[in-house]
């Protein structure tokens, strides 16, 4: 796969997404719980600590299991947000953020994995000459589909808060990025196989 190939890989764009996911859990926690910016990021803790704990984790698995490893993580994403979906949907704005943290800690747990791995994967077949303007249309691709989702899905969260409320909003915002995980979870399969051994030369 060429540089350009890789920055136009639908695999990638969509991969890059969900990550925005913890935004709208920011604006639920501020607009539908009413807690402050300050206790609303307390309240992230487990994605964070999921996140990081997984990538640590992970990191060494990657030459091995490859895009395994990605399709790994969307799984637990998925479990996830599903998770998130049926504590809202059975607490309203009434959800503690206790409640939400078991499903908060899945979620991170398979962000990290994804995260940790994808990019690496990405490069599998890069020519080693081709691998430094492979990493910078990999990045901007990043950059453009997360700044895209995130539009995305706080439109829907803001337009679902004004019509049903906040719990409906968040619903249908995580169901949302459900959806694109799903998404994902097809198109990861136009990844390469595995990512580049430790010992691939650099030039």
């Amino acid at each position: 796969m060429s540089a350009t190939g890789l920055g136009e890989s639908p695999g990638i764009r969509s991969a890059s997404t969900f990550g925005f996911g913890i935004q709208v859990i920011s604006l639920f926690f501020q607009t539908g719980l009413g807690l402050t910016p300050s206790r609303a990021a307390i309240g992230l803790a487990p994605v964070m600590v999921g996140i990081i704990g997984a990538s640590l984790v992970c990191r060494p698995l990657i030459t091995t299991l490859g895009r395994q490893l990605v399709v790994l993580g969307l799984v637990v994403t998925l479990a996830g947000a599903f998770g998130l979906w049926v504590t809202v949907v059975l607490g309203g704005i009434s959800v503690s953020v206790w409640a939400m943290a078991p499903s908060l800690l899945v979620l991170g747990t398979g962000m990290g994995v994804c995260f940790s791995s994808v990019y690496d994967v990405a490069l599998g077949d890069i020519a080693p000459s081709e691998g430094g303007s492979a990493s910078g249309s990999l990045s901007a691709v990043q950059q453009l589909a997360a700044a895209v989702g995130a539009a995305v899905v706080t439109t829907v969260y803001f337009g679902q808060r004004t019509a049903h409320g906040p719990a409906h909003a968040m619903t249908v915002s995580v169901a949302v990025v459900g959806g694109i995980a799903t998404l994902c979870l097809g198109l990861v399969w136009l990844l390469p196989r595995h990512a580049p051994s430790e010992d691939h030369p650099d030039t």
